[in-house]
């Protein structure tokens, strides 16, 4: 894939923006139960409407009413769906869908029965909030009106997550409630949401994220508090998302992707709305936007295409939201780069950079990381080394390692494996969720606790009780990169895999497919080709760029 370049043409990225969504309309209806004799009709869950696999409807599908609401308030050329009656009772469906399925508290279930989601609450109520402004009229009825102040009231209780983007998600949710519904209480705490997230972000411009910066997750925490900033003219929200976006700048590729396994939740997406409300002001964002719009064009990026059923119900409203904003892409601006070598030591990330090559390092993830060469169309992602036999081990878990030498063409981290986390469904773990959910969901506190522990186990967990390993990551002066592993070889290792993707926490929005993937596969050796003794390893690998857009791997086992 080749690099993008800078895109210039507002009105053409708006277009983009708009097409991009309406190519997903029949599929985003198809799953929204339509039938007004059902008991269902509104709900977008196709799992627990007509498939009948899920004992409960997830709440934050229902965003998808927003997206209805602005596909039909939006005229623009590229959509046919505006001012359809059709479509706004959809919409209004699918509003009224959310507000049966609250729980008595007001919250809302997202992954399991009696959760009381802080996330499904705060974004889903952001989303049916602006959705009713939108619509007006009869959208606000009395069933959709009680269920926004109930949701509004818990989340204003609630206490906030300690996931960044959640909080930003519920300030912009507090905000459009209380503007939508005359309520000062609502905006009050929305402004004390985003001054608590100012307070935790990293003076290195990022939010955090289960422990540490992610790409995708930081654009959502931007994209909220875009919103937030377009309903409250809040200064503090634009100084957290500038310093955010300041830093998100040194993650954008030359082809105009973002992210991947180096980040804390393995993310590769941006989201557009964050980037056009900030993007006038702040020359960061608009960079990014800039190439997001040639990496939409090119078809580099992970957009609404990409997206699985349930992400495009999420997320594919953004899109058009973008539309709507009067956002800013200087003509002339180079795409977005972050300059040059670049460290930023609480994060772990490392930023290299030789005359040929560019290198993106989690030191503190087993030095996960991705190379480009640009100009060639040739990058490559890779999480480290995975053993596999009797117990399988990686370092690729955020909190595995700690840095021991940065500097501009040459990294180092050392660490611990751990056990890839696999979670595969079974009637005795989902028996088990079931009852765990019935008991803890009988309290805030139970629900709360239950939230962080499952949440703790399959995102949040380092591995430090395995074998001991070191990466050393160098730029060649023939600008190449250099990459050795070395350490303890687990007991009992078959075969080994490097120069592949094994992140295996679990991140509901990664893992998507964009074309650099098909770059490289990875290698798979015998145990004993690396064996240094009878207790070592050492893998040696030169990377470098190979013709017509491929990668080329000099591997050795011992060095």
């Amino acid at each position: 894939m080749s690099e993008a370049t800078a895109f210039h043409d507002a009105d053409g990225l708006r277009s983009l923006l708009v097409e991009s969504v309406v190519a997903q309309v029949p599929r985003l209806l198809g799953l929204q139960c339509r039938v007004p004799a059902m008991r269902a009709c509104g709900l977008f869950d196709r799992a627990y409407w007509n498939y009948a696999v899920v004992p409960f409807p997830n709440a934050r599908m229902q965003e998808a009413s927003l997206t209805l609401a602005l596909l039909f308030a939006l005229r623009h050329p590229e959509n046919p769906y505006a001012d359809r009656a059709a479509l706004r009772t959809c919409a209004l469906s699918g509003m009224r869908a959310w507000a049966g399925i609250q729980l008595r508290s007001g919250a809302f279930n997202d992954l399991y029965p009696r959760e009381h989601s802080y996330v499904a609450t705060a974004f889903s109520g952001y989303a049916v909030a602006e959705a009713a402004r939108i619509l007006g009229g009869d959208s606000l009825d009395g069933a959709v009106r009680d269920a926004l102040l109930r949701c509004g009231h818990w989340l204003a209780r609630a206490k906030p997550s300690p996931v960044a983007n959640q909080v930003c998600g519920a300030a912009a949710a507090l905000a459009a409630l209380g503007a939508l519904l005359g309520d000062e209480g609502f905006s009050r705490r929305a402004r004390e949401l985003v001054r608590g997230a100012a307070e935790r972000q990293s003076p290195e411009g990022w939010l955090p994220e289960y422990g540490g910066p992610d790409i995708g997750y930081l654009s959502v925490a931007v994209d909220y508090l875009g919103k937030y900033y377009s309903l409250s003219n809040d200064s503090v929200a634009a100084a957290v998302a500038g310093r955010a976006l300041d830093f998100l700048e040194h993650f954008v590729h030359p082809d105009g992707s973002a992210g991947g396994e180096y980040g804390s939740r393995s993310t590769e997406y941006l989201l557009p709305d964050g980037l056009a409300v900030f993007s006038p002001a702040c020359g960061s964002a608009a960079r990014i936007l800039a190439s997001f719009g040639a990496a939409l064009t090119s078809g580099a990026a992970v957009s609404v295409p990409a997206l699985d059923d349930k992400y495009l119900l999420f997320n594919a409203y953004t899109y058009l939201q973008a539309a709507r904003r009067d956002f800013l892409l200087p003509p002339g601006a180079p795409p977005a780069d972050g300059g040059g070598h670049v460290w930023f030591p609480e994060a772990g990330l490392a930023v290299c950079r030789g005359e040929k090559v560019r290198l993106i390092v989690n030191l503190k993830k087993g030095g996960a990381f991705y190379a480009c060469w640009p100009g060639t169309g040739v990058s490559v992602h890779d999480s480290g080394v995975l053993f596999k036999g009797d117990r399988w081990w990686t370092g690729c878990l955020l909190g595995s390692s700690v840095p021991r030498e940065v500097a501009a063409s040459r990294a180092v981290c050392e660490g611990r494996m751990g056990r890839p986390i696999d979670n595969r469904p079974s009637p005795w773990k989902t028996a088990a969720l079931n009852a765990a959910a019935a008991l803890a969901g009988m309290t805030a506190a139970g629900a709360e606790a239950l939230k962080w522990l499952l949440r703790g186990a399959v995102i949040g967990r380092g591995g430090t009780e395995g074998p001991a390993f070191r990466r050393t990551l160098s730029i060649t002066g023939d600008g190449g990169v250099e990459v050795v592993d070395e350490g303890d070889l687990p007991a009992g290792a078959r075969t080994v895999l490097v120069g592949s993707r094994l992140d295996t926490i679990y991140g509901e929005s990664a893992r998507y497919f964009t074309p650099s993937q098909l770059v490289t596969a990875g290698s798979e050796m015998d145990a004993g080709a690396v064996a240094v003794g009878n207790d070592r390893f050492r893998i040696h690998r030169r990377l470098s760029p190979g013709p017509g857009g491929a990668l080329t791997v000099d591997l050795e086992g011992r060095g």
